[in-house]
């Protein structure tokens, strides 16, 4: 489980009136969906929305990593990009 979900208000646009409402990215996670704080429209997430918030989660996470961890994670990176 993601150690910033419970802390992170991720930011969602509403498909009636465009404007964005944020929750934190544990309660979308798990609830699949958002209520426009403006017009009180319920969105449901798509896969590729859940997929998003799952990669910045995780994007998130190594960020909060201890700098020899970072280190040692940009290294295997540059590696691989090498390869």
């Amino acid at each position: 489980m993601s150690l910033v979900a419970a802390v992170v208000q991720y930011p969602l646009p509403c498909a009636e009136c465009k404007s964005y409402t944020s929750r934190p990215a544990a309660v979308i996670r798990d609830e699949r969906k958002i209520t426009c704080r403006v017009c009180g429209s319920v969105t449901r997430l798509s896969d590729q929305q859940l997929e998003s918030l799952e990669r910045t989660l995780e994007h998130m996470n190594v960020c909060g990593l201890r700098k020899d961890a970072l280190e040692d994670t940009c290294k295997e990176a540059e590696e691989a990009v090498a390869d």
